[in-house]
């Protein structure tokens, strides 16, 4: 019955009769759920197809289409996306978090090398006693690589970052944790910042 809501949802272009003899022709072709539609032959193709009206092979065939973009999308690599990842814990306490980072990066300069990599990874065994030293400078490593170039517009990046939660919100309708955002979610909304 999944895959009947699935249909129902995607705007399944015709009565609930239509629709059954659309899901029972999909269960035929061994299909139970719409993610397997992705690379779905051509449904003129495949037995049982006669019992269809054009109508229905084509929104067969859109569905098919959407679903196998989406799983390019859910098959690409999440490192492609520079976005900060940060824990699900309330905004502003991220805010600030950010802003501390940012603080001692100023006091401190950046964690990076300032010796060959040999010499830095010694170090860096030699300075990490234990597993939160390691977790905290894992952490800031991560910080690092995403925010390091972005000391003179993290005014841009919390705002960035409210937009998207007020689309996670009001768009997506997303309850309770919003970040880190999905690489699906990402995707719909960059579509916020296209021209035409």
């Amino acid at each position: 019955m999944a895959l009947k809501a699935a249909l129902q949802e995607l705007a399944f272009p015709g009565n609930e009769a239509r629709l059954d003899i659309v899901v029972s022709f999909l269960e035929q072709q061994d299909v139970d759920v719409l993610r397997e539609l992705a690379g779905f032959p051509k449904v003129s193709n495949l037995e049982g197809a006669g019992a269809l009206t054009q109508t229905e092979a084509a929104f067969i065939e859109k569905v098919a289409a959407q679903q196998k973009a989406e799983a390019r999308i859910r098959n690409a690599s999440v490192s492609a996306v520079c976005v900060p990842v940060l824990p699900s814990e309330p905004v502003e306490k991220e805010f600030r978090k950010l802003d501390e980072f940012m603080q001692r990066r100023d006091a401190c300069g950046n964690i990076g090398a300032r010796v060959g990599p040999m010499r830095f990874v010694q170090n860096l065994q030699n300075a990490l006693q234990n597993d939160d030293d390691r977790i905290r400078w894992l952490e800031e490593a991560r910080l690092e690589a995403i925010l390091g170039s972005c000391k003179d517009s993290m005014k841009s990046v919390k705002s960035g970052i409210r937009c998207y939660l007020a689309f996670a919100t009001h768009v997506l309708k997303k309850e309770g944790n919003k970040l880190p955002p999905t690489v699906n979610d990402l995707l719909r909304f960059s579509a916020s910042f296209r021209c035409s």
